[in-house]
């Protein structure tokens, strides 16, 4: 895999999203938004035989609140494309897409096309984005070293959380269109995991909250503190050695991220 040229400003993992995993909501005992940590278990040793030089996987957030694609692009183009391009992260996670539902471009789209629709635009945006950090890299000449690196970078897509009924819209949908709207994209996630994990090498994590209590659109901080392990989980099995889905195949079980670790991964852990 391409280096970062400093090991130092490597992340190995980048997060990206609105206020839903905001520094302040995304602090759990596996994530440390403060110290720019995420600690995953066993997994921390099989990251470590490949990344000797660090102790802790690296996490870098960037959210802000009401985030949509549309901002992010902005983003993009601007210093944070740079950035991302460069650091060159082994993972992106991307927590995005309830504000798009949210808003007029999206709540435009036709109730019964969005389980067509909603994968197909969350694919647009990360080629695009794909495109954009090629376009700082040609700029830098170093596009074979990017092109590389995008060969063995993984993306992991975060399905849109239920915001419940009880808020006031501040965007174009009702709370009951914005969750009808919801159930259908995450549907039609759902049914192209396959594709787009064989093309683009995008995984995807559906949270699952049992019992839910929020605050707005928001969940309690103990619901929180279970969503964003939830993800975390799931960033460890795509960073492990022996966890993370086959590259070029799409076996169904290592989509699931149910399980912390594979029965190897926890026997290489217990030995040291």
């Amino acid at each position: 895999m391409a280096q970062a040229m400093n090991t130092r400003e490597k992340a190995l993992v980048y997060m990206v999203g609105d206020s839903y995993i905001l520094a302040r909501r995304s602090e759990t005992e596996l994530v440390d938004p403060q110290d720019s940590t995420i600690a995953i278990y066993p997994h921390k040793f099989m990251i470590e035989q490949n990344y000797p030089e660090l102790s802790s996987v690296d996490l870098v957030l960037h959210s802000r609140g009401s985030m949509t694609f549309r901002k992010l692009m902005e983003d993009l183009r601007r210093n944070f494309g740079r950035k991302w391009s460069r650091v060159m992260p082994s993972l992106t996670v991307v927590h995005l897409g309830a504000c798009d539902i949210a808003n007029e471009y999206v709540a435009e789209i036709p109730l019964e096309n969005m389980k067509h629709y909603f994968p197909n635009y969350i694919e647009e945006q990360i080629v695009t984005w794909m495109e954009i950090g090629r376009e700082f890299a040609e700029k830098q000449n170093k596009v074979e070293i990017y092109n590389e690196y995008l060969s063995h970078h993984r993306w992991l897509v975060v399905s849109p959380p239920d915001w419940g009924y009880d808020f006031t819209p501040k965007n174009a949908t009702t709370p009951e269109d914005y969750g009808k709207r919801r159930c259908r994209a995450v549907t039609g996630l759902r049914r192209q995991q396959k594709r787009l994990w064989l093309t683009h090498k995008i995984a995807m994590v559906f949270p699952e909250i049992e019992t839910v209590d929020r605050v707005g659109v928001h969940l309690t901080p103990t619901l929180q503190e279970d969503y964003i392990n939830q993800i975390a989980l799931a960033v460890g099995s795509l960073m492990c050695t022996f966890c993370r889905p086959t590259e070029g195949q799409y076996v169904e079980g290592e989509h699931k991220h149910q399980n912390l670790c594979s029965g190897e991964c926890s026997h290489q852990a217990a030995a040291h």
